[in-house]
């Protein structure tokens, strides 16, 4: 037979298991506000088969939209463009470019980075972003 003190101390801490796992369950609670703010970033790879270099800078608003400033190897002229995103929250999204790129993205819960990877066009393009700024550069 069990001693009645240690039932006691086996319920209590079966009731603080019960009490903390649901928050361990949940996870990060990602959203489109996780990422804001200006974000850089350098990436290298393959685009239709020949090697491509990009360097830039985002600002994201917070709200599902982005503002990209960006030099790119094929033209080597400054350009600026705009994005639609979507994070879920467990924190990977999508962000569509308006000249036609999507990329998929893996955020941290914190925003201070995320994970990209280009999937269409098809090439292997990928990186990471990093925050340098909470403020919104236009």
């Amino acid at each position: 037979m069990i001693p009645p003190h240690k039932i006691f101390a086996l319920t209590i801490l079966s009731c603080l298991s019960l009490v903390t796992a649901p928050a361990y369950a949940k996870g990060p609670a990602c959203s489109n506000k996780t990422l804001k703010g200006t974000y850089t970033y350098s990436i290298q790879g393959l685009d239709a088969g020949k090697p491509y270099a990009e360097s830039g800078m985002e600002t994201f608003f917070g709200d599902g939209t982005l503002l990209s400033r960006y030099t790119e190897n094929q033209t080597g002229t400054p350009a600026t463009s705009h994005a639609t995103y979507q994070i879920e929250a467990d924190c990977h999204g999508v962000i569509h470019y308006d000249y036609g790129s999507i990329y998929h993205i893996y955020a941290s819960p914190d925003g201070k980075s995320y994970a990209y990877i280009r999937t269409q066009p098809q090439g292997a393009i990928s990186g990471i972003e990093n925050r340098v700024s909470k403020q919104l550069i236009q």
